[in-house]
């Protein structure tokens, strides 16, 4: 699906857009700076999320075995770090924070997903580096 434009531009018209919008703003030796707005139908959580942007995997069982396959932005961990009920929101995002979902150091890029409780439908998301 995430290869099919008219697809994925058909869920978007269907499911409505949102509302929400992340500002990120590096601050220096300290982390970064984010701001939340925009309308919530219902509470919302921020996530941290720990990114790897490639890991080779050596693929032992199956049709690709004795192959290692490279994935590209593999999700390492992820935490909840504020709950949102719309509006206006600022909050840092300390290296402290990063540390706690950077995989064990392999993280090279992070991300925050606005998004419903439980893993639901995600209103918003940034790159922080």
């Amino acid at each position: 699906m995430g290869s099919d434009e008219r697809a994925l531009r058909g869920m978007i018209a269907q499911n409505g857009a949102s509302q929400a919008a992340i500002r990120v703003r590096s601050v220096p030796g300290k982390g970064f700076a984010l701001g939340l707005a925009g309308k919530a139908a219902n509470e919302a959580e921020l996530i941290l999320i720990g990114v790897s942007s490639r890991e080779d995997v050596s693929i032992g069982r199956g049709e690709n075995r004795g192959r290692t396959i490279e994935y590209t932005n593999v999700v390492l961990e992820e935490a909840a770090i504020a709950r949102w009920n719309g509006g206006p929101m600022s909050l840092p995002v300390l290296e402290s924070d990063l540390a706690r979902v950077s995989g064990d150091g392999r993280a090279d890029r992070f991300a925050a997903v606005l998004r419903e409780p439980g893993g639901g439908r995600v209103l918003a998301a940034s790159w922080l580096r």
